[in-house]
């Protein structure tokens, strides 16, 4: 006796009917309260996504030693992972990967603040203290000289 395997892309069945069925690989048996199997779109792999997203929580800890810009860029990446992305099937996988892509190259992109960025006006401000004090040592220089030769 030959036993015909069929093809089943969605739709609920009792156990004997699924014993020589094929499933397809973007699909998945789930089986219901009642003992029947329903076949329904398997969901995307989120795995690597939730990886990069811990990846950019920890990074985010530490946000005050990276530049703005490159915080920023790492925020609007990890605003993509939303309830939509998170009901998308198999089948849109891609879409999944490429917020993956871009959490782990906003993460790589973390800048780290120069000296002058973190406060702007340090560095200014210091050498302009020190220009005055140059400036105020030059002068009293000038008067000590003075006073000499009166």
């Amino acid at each position: 006796m030959i036993i015909a395997k069929k093809q089943l892309n969605g739709g609920t069945y009792p156990t004997e009917q699924l014993k020589n069925a094929v499933i397809p690989e973007d699909k998945e048996l789930v089986k219901n309260e009642n003992g029947t199997y329903s076949i329904v779109d398997k969901k995307a792999d989120f795995t690597k996504l939730d990886e990069a997203i811990n990846k950019a929580k920890e990074a985010l800890k530490e946000k005050e030693k990276y530049t703005k810009e490159s915080i920023k860029t790492l925020e609007e990446a990890l605003k993509a992972d939303n309830e939509d992305l998170r009901a998308l099937k198999i089948a849109n996988q891609d879409l999944v990967d490429k917020v993956t892509k871009a959490i782990n190259d906003a993460v790589a992109g973390l800048k780290i603040k120069d000296v002058k960025e973190e406060n702007p006006n340090t560095y200014d401000a210091g050498m302009s203290y020190m220009g005055l004090a140059l400036l105020s040592f030059g002068t009293m220089i000038a008067l000590i000289k003075k006073l000499r030769n009166n």
